[in-house]
């Protein structure tokens, strides 16, 4: 089964990270992300994609484990909006070597200048089956315009009704929640060969 993720914060501390970024850049004791302008949240964000602490965000949680339980029965295929891919290949391949099969970004070196490509439109091309999300309007846009995968919408304090959306606030939920999805995957899954994400 071919399980799509997105990568910041569904598994790794994207957030956190650039809280502590803008912290340290500006001095503040506190930091509320939805409170600062986009243009100029959209800014440090730019900032933090080129620093050395972009380097340093931590995974989430309990995730490496999830991963490590989910990979060997299922081809794990990581959806990112993130535009610095270098930077990108790198944390993956720090803590999450040879669990992924490819990273497809919505924006990619082909596409500069163009409009970026939907998550729904991805999910489709690359038969995705599952996909984890952390954020609702992703989701919200996944279930207009791609009606056959299941969705799972990852984070603490989060809501959604809809008959293929369920919402995890823990990696142990996702895990639980796939293997309710379906309990007897068939044998030949488990013999998914993976590789570093090119």
């Amino acid at each position: 089964m071919r399980i799509g993720i997105d990568i910041d914060d569904t598994i790794a501390e994207y957030s956190e990270g650039l809280k502590g970024f803008i912290k340290k850049r500006k001095g503040w004791s506190y930091v509320k992300l939805e409170k600062i302008p986009k243009w100029a949240l959209w800014e440090m964000m730019l900032e933090f994609s080129n620093s050395e602490e972009y380097d340093k965000i931590k995974p989430v949680k309990g995730v490496k484990g999830v991963i490590r339980k989910l990979q060997p029965e299922n081809e794990l295929v990581l959806i990112t909006a993130r535009t610095n891919f270098r930077k990108t290949r790198k944390w993956i391949n720090n803590h999450f070597k040879n669990n992924f099969s490819k990273i497809r970004y919505t924006r990619f070196p082909e596409r500069f200048g163009k409009e970026k490509e939907k998550k729904s439109e991805i999910l489709q091309k690359e038969k995705i089956e599952i996909y984890i999300e952390d954020k609702k309007e992703e989701i919200e846009e996944i279930v207009k315009n791609n009606k056959k995968v299941k969705l799972i919408l990852f984070g603490k304090r989060k809501e959604f009704e809809n008959e293929r959306v369920e919402v995890a606030n823990s990696g142990d939920k996702v895990e639980k929640t796939i293997r309710n999805w379906y309990p007897r995957q068939e044998s030949n899954l488990h013999a998914t060969k993976t590789c570093a994400p090119k």
